[in-house]
């Protein structure tokens, strides 16, 4: 991995590192050398809400992954992917990226056209994406994340307007039947901003 990210660093690129930051305890020095940005998967701020998404017990490591990045003078990114399981923490999400060190937090839609994602067989659930009971209460947690998270929508240390993050709930309520998709590209620079 070093020599590779040498290389391209080496020809002017700028290197973002995606992570599950399950290796970051341990790597958090060099992924700061290495890499411009790095941005961490974190699926639940709880041991059920991660149980329920990986199937599995991770995010004790993805914390301390965190906080080793910022530790090493890198603060990482966060990224939720809001799905049925967490939709309800968002406001948690905020706090606990805030407690780790963390220089902004982002949001994206679960893909629920893939049936492998995160892990899961072809025998997939359905039950990753909201269901129509689902969206009136994203709606509240929404509007009460406008009004006690003002500031960090200002400061963009939630990465998203809150125009962008109604787009992630136009998106479920599309997957429901009850409204029509946001434009690809809205949806795009929604996940990517």
């Amino acid at each position: 991995m070093q020599e590779i990210a040498q290389l391209l660093r080496g020809n002017g690129l700028q290197l973002w590192l995606l992570t599950s930051g399950l290796s970051l305890v341990k790597h958090a020095r060099r992924v700061s050398q290495l890499f411009d940005a790095v941005t961490v998967s974190l699926d639940g701020t709880d041991r059920e809400t991660y149980t329920a998404v990986r199937g599995w017990m991770r995010s004790t490591t993805c914390a301390l992954g965190l906080k080793a990045c910022a530790d090493a003078g890198m603060p990482a990114g966060v990224r939720v992917t809001l799905q049925r399981s967490n939709y309800r923490q968002l406001p948690r999400f905020v706090e606990l990226a805030r407690q780790l060190g963390a220089r902004e937090i982002s949001f994206l839609a679960v893909d629920v056209a893939n049936p492998h994602a995160f892990g899961r067989n072809a025998d997939f659930s359905t039950n990753l994406a909201l269901g129509p009971d689902d969206l009136t209460e994203l709606g509240q947690v929404l509007s009460a994340m406008e009004t006690d998270y003002a500031a960090d929508f200002r400061s963009r240390f939630i990465a998203q307007s809150p125009a962008k993050l109604r787009q992630l709930q136009q998106y479920f309520a599309a997957v429901c039947g009850a409204a029509a998709y946001p434009p690809y590209g809205a949806m795009l620079q929604s996940s990517l901003r």
